[in-house]
């Protein structure tokens, strides 16, 4: 499906989405939770028909599923603010998700007679060590004391190896087919039938860790005169056509001759964890899977890899083109200043920095990440890595029941958790106009994930060596991948080893 017919399919479903939020709102503030009567059957690959909306989806649970009470225990990260959010709210709020929240498992819990407990473990959503920890010794000393851990992803891969969780595709009930659950998420992770994360609507951290573009519409529309939506649904964002328009933007505000943070620039970004983005937008895979499904890098035989990254640098440090924050805590902070004060026309951030802009004067938009050329035939993203991902515990006593909820508490995500975070915090809020309503309806569908990303902590951190080599030499990109890639090929191999002998 081309991207302008993508656009004005999900522009219908918005439309029939927000219609639903509508009535609820009317009915009881929030955002409702109960599916249509019928019943649909899940289509192919779990792509709706033209008539079918995501809220007339349903789950292939039984109907008599009766767990007798059983608590499903589960420990999760707390910064007492989203990452709370996402598992457990005591009560209607009257903020609309927290009230989506309650009311999704309210109904889990009463139609498969089971109890939710929520453990929270105080962590930031760039950590999750301390979850780690927690369910590590658990599984050591045979407890049952957790079913589910919920953590950030990058810290949850390694111990899959480590035989801490059970192997998703013997259980019954979870059917990754389902949109509510990330299917390239799971098709990535899976090696010799066995999968040990999931991924999906469950956690609204995957949408609100989602990498997207925002751009000055008022700048923008000083410098050039086509559309920038049109430039997007026609397939030409790509990282030449964003060097054409960044190169032009820079003026010396303060008059000082030296380009310095009060003056005006095409891009602003840090100069390190948004080149992940800028990597994953341009689709560079960083391993293939061979015949017998195994993965193997494809970095140094890929001429891509290195077309990026010489891309990536010119944007970066050409010129005056961008400003670039070394992360010392506060580049987040730096970007955020500047753009509000519209002297910047492109950051790169994740969808939660919709809320940092709320009240910036300047009319702003929401693209999806640049394409590295027109001859990527989509746009492709991927959340930050420290989104939550999900894993069942080996030392679960309930593992049918742990199982059937997850697969009801992700379908009932999509179907009301989602809308009321997504359609409303972020549309309605936030957004400005229907064009970036539809820009992030195709930002979500363009969630795109590689092995070594997911676990690029246990092979020698691959998909951050890119940091590195963007902020480099391009002269010393090829030896310095090499020499990294030596020690990244023996971990993928001693990782494959311990795939293996699991169970």
């Amino acid at each position: 499906m081309g991207i302008i017919m993508r656009v004005k399919y999900r522009l219908s479903s918005l439309v029939l989405a927000l219609l639903l939020i509508i009535s609820f709102i009317t009915a009881c503030g929030g955002t409702s939770s109960t599916s249509t009567p019928e019943q649909t059957t899940a289509q192919p690959e779990a792509e709706l028909t033209e008539t079918q909306t995501e809220t007339e989806l349903t789950d292939n649970l039984p109907a008599d599923l009766d767990f007798g009470g059983v608590e499903i225990k589960i420990i999760h990260r707390s910064d007492g603010d989203l990452l709370d959010q996402e598992i457990f709210s005591e009560s209607e709020t009257g903020d609309v998700v927290d009230t989506a929240i309650f009311r999704r498992n309210q109904q889990i819990e009463d139609r498969l007679n089971i109890k939710i407990k929520a453990i929270p473990i105080k962590a930031t959503v760039h950590s999750g060590s301390e979850v780690n920890t927690a369910v590590k010794k658990a599984v050591t000393a045979g407890s049952d004391e957790y079913d589910i851990a919920v953590n950030q992803m990058s810290q949850m891969a390694p111990l899959a190896v480590e035989g801490m969780y059970l192997n998703l595709l013997n259980l019954p009930y979870l059917d990754f087919d389902q949109p509510w659950w990330v299917k390239d998420f799971i098709t990535n992770l899976t090696i010799d039938n066995k999968c040990y994360l999931m991924a999906g609507d469950i956690t609204i951290m995957m949408i609100g860790s989602t990498y997207l573009m925002f751009y000055n519409k008022n700048l923008y529309e000083s410098m050039f005169r086509d559309s920038m939506y049109d430039l997007v649904n026609e397939g030409g964002w790509t990282l030449d056509s964003m060097y054409e328009r960044v190169s032009g933007a820079y003026l010396d505000l303060n008059g000082n001759s030296k380009a310095d943070k009060e003056d005006q620039f095409g891009y602003c970004t840090t100069s390190i964890r948004f080149i992940d983005a800028l990597l994953v937008g341009s689709d560079v895979r960083i391993t293939e899977k061979d015949e017998n499904g195994q993965p193997y890098f494809v970095l140094e035989q890929n001429p891509k890899t290195y077309q990026f990254v010489e891309k990536a640098h010119s944007l970066l440090y050409d010129g005056t083109h961008s400003w670039v924050i070394k992360d010392d805590g506060r580049g987040d902070v730096e970007i955020f200043e500047m753009f509000n004060a519209g002297t910047v026309l492109y950051i790169t951030y994740t969808m939660m920095g919709a809320s940092k802009l709320r009240d910036m004067e300047d009319d702003f938009g929401v693209i999806p990440m640049v394409k590295f050329d027109e001859s990527q035939p989509e746009y492709t993203t991927a959340p930050h890595n420290g989104f939550s991902a999900l894993a069942i515990i080996t030392t679960t006593q309930n593992p049918d029941a742990v199982a059937a909820f997850c697969e009801a508490m992700c379908a009932e995500s999509y179907k009301s958790v989602t809308p009321a975070y997504y359609e409303i915090a972020l549309k309605e809020k936030y957004s400005r106009d229907p064009e970036t309503q539809a820009m992030l309806d195709l930002i979500r569908g363009s969630l795109k994930f590689d092995f070594g990303y997911v676990n690029s902590a246990s092979l020698n951190s691959v998909m951050q060596q890119f940091r590195d080599l963007v902020n480099g030499k391009p002269d010393k990109v090829a030896s310095t991948l090499a020499k990294n890639m030596t020690k990244c090929q023996k971990m993928l191999e001693t990782y494959l080893e311990k795939y293996s002998e699991l169970g």
